[in-house]
């Protein structure tokens, strides 16, 4: 993770200094992140969702070490960006997953496209799966 970007948004855009991120406290960010984070979303009770959630997430894990190995080697550019879209569609398919209502899930997706995708109307006409007129804001 880049110190910078952390520091924009802690600060809502102001950049912050890499000895100013060092002084903040470990409480004090784990209570920033809760007060910032979304209400949570009930998790489902169906245990191979929960498993499918856990590896989906466990995935995304896995992109994150191959972002900083590549980012140690001094790689980046495209294949970066790709890593960093990649854990984010996984993180939002895991969200989907555990949730107990999967359409309150994909309403909290944050990737647009994916939103889009899954949303989508099908290629026999049908009806979308879900309907997000009432969607949670985030």
């Amino acid at each position: 993770m880049k110190h910078q970007n952390l520091g924009k948004a802690i600060s809502g855009g102001t950049p912050v200094g890499a000895d100013e991120i060092a002084r903040m406290t470990a409480e004090y960010l784990a209570e920033l992140k809760a007060r910032l984070s979304p209400l949570p979303i009930a998790k489902t009770e169906d245990v191979l969702s929960q498993r499918v959630a856990e590896e989906l997430a466990y995935t995304q894990r896995l992109l994150e070490i191959v972002e900083a190995e590549l980012a140690r080697r001094g790689v980046g550019g495209p294949a970066v960006a790709r890593v960093e879209e990649a854990e984010q569609l996984l993180g939002d398919l895991s969200q989907v997953m555990e949730a107990r209502d999967r359409c309150e899930g994909v309403g909290r997706v944050a990737t647009p496209d994916l939103k889009r995708r899954l949303l989508r109307r099908g290629l026999d006409g049908k009806a979308p799966p879900c309907s997000l007129r009432d969607e949670p804001q985030r």
